[in-house]
């Protein structure tokens, strides 16, 4: 998939060549404020045109059960013209003409249905958003936000696609961080991420929490990352990366 067919669909929209096909940041915007982008992969004699599960991504993170996601991302889907296959949300134009729709189509589905979940989301889940939010203003004070990234991708052994909620950077080095809570989907989706992507063992990995964990919760967690409260997250990152830089 060539950009340039893209470019000439939406002029004013910067697009660039990825593993995922050709990627646009649209004008419309998730939730956290993130700008809702689109994959566009040559299929048969058209396009189709993908939010590379990036609304489902969000909805899980936030704790959000895997039928409510679907169902939700399929009547926003519906509304938009668009169309649902396990987690992603996708729209086929037949040839460059329908780009442009099709592009907007599964922006606006996307959009929506993440917002439409998070609305619905529980006191606890609201709680945690901000906990979330308070973690990342915690390490932008520590590091400076330019060496703070947010929703960090990474690729893990079987080529699936992870996103973290933050990352340190530090000269060659980075660590992923994330937040987790007391619910069975937030300490397995946490723990299938940092064990596919390596763990500790390739890189930082830290998870901070606000509300106690069980102790099997945390048993299972510590075999990928290291877990740890908001007030000592930044001295173990530190840590971490004093460590690997005396190891190189």
């Amino acid at each position: 998939m060539k950009c340039d067919l893209t470019v000439a669909a939406l002029a004013d929209l910067q697009c660039e060549e990825t593993a995922d096909g050709a990627r646009i940041l649209t004008h419309c915007l998730y939730p956290n404020f993130d700008q809702v982008a689109i994959y566009i992969q040559t299929h048969l004699d058209g396009f189709l045109v993908h939010d590379n599960g990036a609304c489902f991504d969000i909805a899980f993170d936030e704790g959000q059960s895997p039928t409510a996601m679907k169902g939700t991302m399929r009547e926003y889907s519906a509304l938009f013209g668009a169309d649902t296959n396990d987690h992603r949300i996708f729209a086929r134009a037949l040839s460059g003409e329908w780009l442009a729709s099709a592009i907007m189509s599964v922006a606006n589905a996307s959009s929506s249905a993440a917002t439409a979940l998070l609305n619905s989301a529980s006191d606890d889940r609201v709680e945690d958003r901000e906990f979330r939010e308070r973690t990342y203003l915690t390490l932008c004070d520590a590091f400076n936000s330019k060496h703070v990234p947010r929703r960090i991708k990474r690729r893990g052994r079987t080529g699936k696609l992870y996103t973290f909620a933050f990352g340190v950077t530090y000269k060659s080095e980075v660590a992923l961080i994330d937040t987790v809570t007391p619910n069975a989907i937030s300490v397995a989706s946490r723990f299938t991420a940092f064990s596919a992507t390596g763990g500790r063992k390739e890189h930082g990995a830290f998870l901070a929490y606000k509300r106690t964990l069980s102790n099997a919760d945390s048993a299972l967690l510590a075999e990928v990352a290291d877990i740890v409260p908001l007030e000592a997250l930044v001295a173990s990152i530190e840590r971490e990366f004093r460590i690997r830089t005396v190891i190189q």
